[in-house]
């Protein structure tokens, strides 16, 4: 055949109703003058997915049959599937992203193959910037798995008083975006407070009560 197949039991007739040796060789009747009649069962196989960083999943094929035509793509938070493959980096790629087969090879044993994954990428949006100049540090992204660092902008006479992430209340200077902390695209709102503005006219008054005061 063009497969491979596992010898079962020996019967005395093709209906395999009475067995006479079993698949170990083991003689299970007694004395007996005929025909035996092999019984063939064909061998079946564990297709495992093996998919680095979520659980693994596996499925079963018979010998010689082709591997199945698709597959649900797994799932994992922060990364995009690429595939699956042959060996963890390298290999033949037998699934595309969508976990369409893009290859007919048929089984001939175990077989494993391994997920492929490329951490997603988020866009970041700055607000509250006009007229304001960014610091050394202003990325447009934040990939999912490397912190990223955002520099303080600067603003004449206003002072900076942190960045608000995602509309949240708290502000944070010399922010440092987490590494797994974000899933999503990320907006970054600038807070300022203006600076109080001391005119000439005021200072000499103020000079002017402070010596009258010296003086009393």
């Amino acid at each position: 055949t063009a497969y491979e197949i596992n010898i079962g039991d020996w019967s005395s007739d093709v209906c395999f109703r009475s067995r006479m040796i079993d698949s170990n060789g083991y003689i299970r009747s007694g004395n007996y003058n005929g025909t035996l009649y092999a019984q063939w069962q064909q061998n079946v196989y564990t297709l495992t997915f093996n998919n680095q960083g979520v659980a693994n999943t596996t499925a079963t094929v018979t010998s010689g049959a082709s591997l199945p035509g698709s597959v649900t793509p797994p799932k994992r938070d922060g990364y995009d599937f690429t595939g699956y493959y042959t060996a963890s980096s390298g290999g033949n790629q037998y699934y595309t992203s969508t976990g369409a087969r893009n290859t007919a090879t048929a089984m001939s044993g175990n077989l494993t193959l391994y997920a492929r994954w490329i951490p997603k990428q988020f866009n970041i949006t700055y607000e509250g910037m006009s007229g304001a100049a960014y610091g050394s540090s202003n990325p447009g992204t934040h990939t999912y798995g490397q912190a990223t660092t955002v520099s303080d902008p600067t603003k004449t006479e206003h002072t900076f008083m942190g960045w608000s992430v995602n509309g949240q209340n708290t502000l944070s200077r010399n922010l440092v975006l987490g590494a797994t902390s974000y899933t999503n695209n990320i907006t970054l709102t600038a807070n300022w407070k203006k600076q109080t503005d001391v005119s000439i006219e005021d200072t000499v008054d103020l000079q002017a009560n402070t010596d009258r005061k010296s003086v009393v």
